[in-house]
């Protein structure tokens, strides 16, 4: 298995000469530093909202490790916190893009549009997008040659740690906001056997959970 994975590997890096991924890892670094100096400076386009969704994502693109959930909490913490969207809306969103193709990082993209329109999205799917796409392609001509360093190999050790940590924080957020009756508990509990236990896929879990909420509240069932 690993002589294939290998042959993989140099396919990819022939695909991409080194040049290449310096230019790439140039470019996130200056567009990073860049940031930091707008942001530490406050330039005059600070204030404007489209940089500001940008400069949001661009962070979180570039620090967060693991993705899918573990984006969440970071996301919460500085749309919902800060005011740009309200709690309900940003859940409501979770919800959404939970039940679409594609990755969790799509929440950028509803959490840009939610806030400024087209532009936001634009500005917030490439900032989230923008660092992951520009690393990963960057280093994939040296990845061969990094891989086989034992310090590298205990890096993404803690990394993954670190991943599995930040994975727990979202479990935290997202069950103290959604889960607030004994209603909400129920429905929770039957999605997590549903999709846990009998396979059921998340998109129809979720949609399952969101027409038993409407008939519940309908009847007045859980205070809901």
């Amino acid at each position: 298995d690993a002589a294939p994975k290998e042959d993989e590997t140099r396919a990819d890096e022939d695909a991409l000469s080194r040049t290449t991924g310096i230019v790439l890892l140039s470019l996130f670094a200056c567009v990073t530093v860049f940031v930091l100096i707008a942001s530490g400076f406050s330039l005059w386009f600070y204030a404007s909202k489209g940089y500001v969704i940008f400069e949001m994502f661009w962070r979180m693109g570039g620090t967060v490790f693991g993705g899918g959930q573990v984006v969440l909490p970071m996301i919460y913490n500085e749309v919902v916190a800060r005011g740009l969207l309200s709690e309900s809306l940003f859940l409501s969103g979770f919800a959404l893009v939970q039940c679409l193709p594609g990755p969790m990082f799509n929440l950028a993209t509803f959490v840009g549009t939610a806030v400024f329109g087209a532009q936001g999205a634009v500005f917030a799917t490439l900032g989230m997008f923008g660092p992951g796409i520009l690393l990963m392609w960057g280093l994939l001509p040296f990845w061969a040659s990094i891989r086989k360093n034992l310090r590298v190999q205990y890096f993404l050790v803690g990394i993954n740690a670190a991943a599995g940590g930040l994975l727990n924080a979202a479990l935290y957020v997202f069950i103290r906001k959604s889960i607030d009756s004994s209603s909400t508990f129920c429905i929770a509990l039957i999605a997590g056997i549903l999709n846990v236990i009998y396979n059921i896929p998340a998109p129809i879990t979720i949609v399952l959970g969101g027409i038993t909420g409407y008939i519940m509240s309908i009847f007045h069932i859980g205070g809901l």
